[in-house]
């Protein structure tokens, strides 16, 4: 129970890992026209799941979705391409 409470306390405070509605509220801010990869990464099968991620994130920034990709743990992920401007 411990474990649990450490990790709400981290996730969901100030200095842990960004929450979906933070992450949407930081692209926000942000010029996207030449953002080339977005890299969602550090999911949770069971708490915040590639779906979850992608519905959250699309439904502000739909113009994303080409280019919104996952980083996964246990797969190697190919190589990004990044163009000159």
């Amino acid at each position: 129970h411990h474990r649990a409470t450490v990790y709400t306390a981290r996730f969901g405070g100030d200095h842990g890992h960004l929450n979906n509605h933070q992450a949407v509220n930081l692209l926000s801010q942000l010029e996207l026209g030449r953002l080339q990869h977005l890299v969602a990464a550090h999911l949770s099968e069971k708490n915040n799941s590639q779906a979850c991620v992608t519905r959250t994130l699309l439904k502000t920034h739909p113009q994303l979705e080409s280019r919104l990709s996952f980083a996964d743990q246990n797969t190697t992920s190919g190589w990004y391409e990044l163009l000159s401007p």
